[in-house]
């Protein structure tokens, strides 16, 4: 209970809010290049996939910085 009450706090969501858009950018960025190296696949499952990726990634940077102290 003690790692979760990072997230509520300020710190928590300003950290998350700051790795959730960098990696949003990094996988929009990967979504253009790869649908340009591979036009079969849809485009929303694209979308899809690239939104997955970051939020998952995303996430788990998160938690190691709560689990390390690195946000408290």
């Amino acid at each position: 209970m003690k790692d979760f009450t990072a997230f509520l706090g300020p710190k928590g969501l300003l950290a998350f809010g700051i790795i959730f858009l960098i990696l949003g950018l990094l996988a929009l960025v990967w979504l253009i290049i790869y649908q340009e190296a591979d036009p079969d696949r849809s485009f929303r499952g694209s979308i899809a996939r690239a939104i997955a990726a970051s939020m998952f990634i995303g996430m788990s940077i998160f938690m190691f910085f709560v689990n390390s102290g690195f946000v408290v």
